[in-house]
């Protein structure tokens, strides 16, 4: 009796070791995860000045930190009133352009257009056009 006692004492704790590690280990990860997170939300993969007014290409670097978020927005940073919906659509109306990333070597990675339809209002910010994830890296 005091053998099988022994025998599931050291089971029990055997156990419960396990699952101190197990526990730890998922708050490690939990915690790297959430710092990766939240370091993802302040990064700007790419920022330009650019006169959407002015016909012409643009190509500035583009680094992509986040390889598996829903997608990349590209976003305008200006003074509009996006309250009054009539005015806004018609501040891009007539806009033609395309974002288009591409690797070192040259290779396109992805391409979105960006014309009065893509553009919308979404919190405090105007997103021009939405890309679809792709790998971390400089484009």
């Amino acid at each position: 009796m005091n053998q099988q006692l022994a025998v599931g004492r050291i089971v029990g704790l055997v156990i419960a070791v396990v699952a101190i590690g197990a526990a730890i280990w998922c708050a490690m990860v939990s915690a790297r995860r959430n710092a990766e997170f939240h370091q993802w939300e302040r990064d700007r993969p790419m920022e330009a000045v650019i006169d959407l007014s002015q016909p012409g290409q643009v190509t500035v670097p583009f680094r992509q930190t986040c390889g598996i978020s829903h997608g990349e927005a590209i976003c305008l940073e200006c003074e509009i009133d996006r309250d009054a919906d009539e005015r806004f659509q018609e501040a891009f109306t007539g806009l033609a352009a395309k974002v288009v990333i591409r690797d070192a070597d040259g290779r396109e990675i992805e391409s979105r257009p960006i014309n009065v339809d893509s553009v919308h209002a979404w919190s405090d910010q105007i997103i021009l056009t939405g890309l679809a994830p792709f790998a971390r890296g400089d484009y």
